[in-house]
């Protein structure tokens, strides 16, 4: 209750599949050294694809690190989260409506463009950091102070050309339509 939240959300690999175990993860953060920076300001939440087979082995790092790979709704850890570290996942789409700072921890940027799935728009628009090292990222999450004096304009301007419509009235705007087509007032 006295910590910040870390949502650490990674994306499976498609280079990362074995016929027997299914798609695996190998973790790219040292986690001893993670919780040697952090863990006195920090909790990590670890948010596994579900793609990922195997179970990432956290017990050591109890009270620091919780596995919530099997929470069914990942909307109730985008809210209880005060950041996300993400790569290529989806879920980026979905946090920046909550307007809170966003990591990128892309250690393998290059081999995931050109040899695994490419990118659907200009990754360097992304409405946060981009690090490729551990300690870059480090760096980063003990800056997310001046996250929104860095980053708040990019992250505007993402949300405005993938989420427009998401501004807290979308269900408003579809029952309107509705009680319109069948010629109800609203």
């Amino acid at each position: 209750e006295d910590k910040k939240v870390l949502l650490y959300a990674p994306t499976y690999r498609d280079n990362s599949h074995d016929s027997a175990k299914g798609y695996t993860y190998e973790n790219p953060l040292d986690l001893d050294r993670l919780r040697e920076k952090l863990g006195e300001q920090w909790v990590v939440l670890f948010r596994a694809h579900y793609f990922i087979a195997n179970s990432m082995k956290l017990s050591e790092y109890e009270g620091f690190v919780w596995d919530v790979s099997a929470v069914d709704d990942v909307n109730e850890l985008y809210i209880i989260s005060d950041a996300l570290v993400t790569d290529y996942s989806s879920v980026l789409f979905d946090y920046v409506n909550l307007g809170r700072p966003m990591l990128f921890y892309v250690y393998d940027r290059e081999q995931y463009e050109k040899e695994l799935r490419g990118f659907y728009f200009d990754y360097s628009t992304l409405p946060g950091p981009i690090t490729t090292t551990q300690e870059e990222l480090e760096q980063e999450i003990l800056s997310l102070d001046s996250y929104a004096r860095r980053f708040g304009a990019q992250r505007e301007q993402f949300h405005d050309r993938f989420c427009p419509m998401e501004d807290g009235s979308a269900s408003r705007r579809v029952l309107n339509i509705l009680a319109e087509d069948m010629g109800l007032n609203a």
